[in-house]
């Protein structure tokens, strides 16, 4: 059951610019403590510290959800009209550990995530801190007016392409927070494993700046830099045949750093990349790559005379986990990060087969709930809804095929508490587009791929001079 987080009287906080990571930070007093708790709302990616250190080794926070009601959305040749549900969860952190008598300084890096790259509108955060003293007294800080930020060294961060850091222009220069006016959405404690970094690998070197990670992975390299230089790292799948990164596989993936000379680990901050071979033009020191992906357990084990078969099921365990991410199953874990209803109701039975994933696909099924129309009961393409092609039923069929896997490999009947009616909206949805039990239509002026050979989509490509397989 999920838990309503508690962020009363917390101001939103933000820049109100379309700008890139900013420290939002809170400095407050307190004696005798006993323990502390922070909750954080955010509206884009933070990383938190108190008192200069990491709160915890979670990445890419908060989950990637249908954070809030999006006005104006262009999606094919219609007005989009459906009527969605949102959330945000909100993690929250024993910070007892970090804090002192004394000042206590809080800062959060904030980032635009996905929230600004799915065009919500610019990033925001807010917050709550519960200290218990050892006189069995509370005293509460919530986020407000008194907040202020300054530049931070991360200069672009796309969730999609990578980062770009400038450790040379140093502005102490603080300015103060614009206030927003709080979302109209439910905000529960997260109760789904974040990202974190799982383990490392140590790359080869090939020659001509190239390195060799061994595998297709998520995640990043770490260097160290002790000199001023602007170093460059490319990603790509594969390699051509002279050595080369292979440009049709490197899908923009970058990170660009440009330091000064003092000694730094360098690797991003708000997202991954997904690669095996990359290029580094620098000066630098290639530590390691750092695998990074859901906290998920692999709960099967499988070994069997014939390598091909190990291997078969070792690559699959590796791509499973490739594609979760931010509380997600993925299409592809590099050129689009979208939750396809399609692609993840077609894997889920294997991945809950094999992986300790419970948690993770009940967050996932609420997704697909939240993204379901009101009125109509059509069910959108993807979870969190990204404008994306797809189709009424294998597509939208997740709303009934999700829950029922979820209950099959873990018996948890309660998934239908939430699911059970918008699976019979979803038929009815159905029904209205149909003609002598055939799907006749979906969304109009909408990108359907139905069940990708429909005769009108053959007609199409016949008049564009392609040939038609027979």
């Amino acid at each position: 059951m999920l838990i309503k987080a508690d962020l009363k009287d917390a101001k939103w906080v933000g820049t109100g610019k379309k700008d890139y990571p900013v420290i939002i930070s809170s400095v407050f007093t307190a004696e005798n403590i006993s323990s502390g708790e922070i909750t954080v709302g955010s509206f884009g990616t933070f990383r938190l510290t108190v008192n200069g250190k990491n709160v915890t080794d979670e990445l890419f926070l908060p989950l990637n959800t249908d954070f809030e009601e999006r006005f104006d959305i262009e999606y094919g040749d219609a007005e989009f009209t459906d009527k969605l549900s949102h959330r945000l969860y909100c993690p929250k952190f024993d910070i007892t550990e970090f804090l002192k008598d004394g000042t206590n300084k809080v800062e959060f890096y904030l980032a635009p995530g996905f929230y600004e790259f799915y065009d919500y509108g610019t990033s925001k955060i807010c917050w709550k801190i519960n200290i218990k003293h050892n006189d069995n007294n509370n005293t509460v800080f919530v986020s407000d007016s008194d907040a202020e930020y300054s530049e931070y060294y991360v200069k672009e961060a796309n969730m999609i392409t990578g980062e770009t850091h400038d450790y040379t222009k140093k502005d102490s220069v603080s300015y103060a927070v614009t206030l927003f006016e709080a979302p109209d959405t439910p905000m529960y404690i997260q109760d789904c494993p974040s990202d974190r970094l799982i383990r490392t690998i140590k790359p080869v070197y090939l020659g001509n700046n190239i390195y060799d990670a061994g595998e297709v992975f998520t995640g990043y390299p770490v260097i160290k830099s002790n000199k001023a230089q602007t170093i460059k790292i490319r990603y790509s799948e594969l390699l051509n045949e002279n050595g080369t990164l292979d440009e049709m596989h490197i899908y923009g993936q970058h990170t660009d750093y440009i330091t000064d000379d003092e000694e730094r680990i360098l690797h991003p901050e708000f997202t991954w990349l997904c690669f095996r071979y990359f290029e580094v033009i620098g000066d630098c020191e290639v530590i390691e790559c750092a695998v990074t992906h859901a906290d998920v357990n692999v709960s099967s084990a499988f070994e069997c005379s014939n390598e091909i078969l190990n291997y078969i099921y070792k690559a699959y365990i590796r791509t499973q986990l490739a594609n979760m991410h931010c509380g997600i199953p993925s299409d592809c874990p590099h050129t689009e990060r979208r939750g396809y209803t399609g692609d993840g109701q077609l894997t889920c039975a294997a991945s809950m087969m094999q992986l300790d994933a419970q948690k993770f696909y009940k967050k996932w099924i609420a997704d697909i709930v939240d993204c379901q129309d009101d009125k109509t009961g059509h069910v959108q393409y993807t979870a969190p809804f990204v404008p994306s092609g797809g189709g009424p039923g294998g597509w939208g069929c997740a709303i009934v095929m999700l829950p029922y896997e979820y209950y099959k490999a873990y018996g948890d009947k309660s998934i239908f508490d939430d699911t059970f009616d918008g699976m019979l909206k979803w038929f009815d949805y159905m029904d209205a587009h149909s003609e002598n039990d055939l799907v006749i239509s979906d969304l109009p002026g909408v990108w359907c791929l139905g069940d990708w050979c429909a005769p009108t989509q053959n007609q199409l490509n016949k008049m564009n001079g392609m040939t038609i397989p027979q």
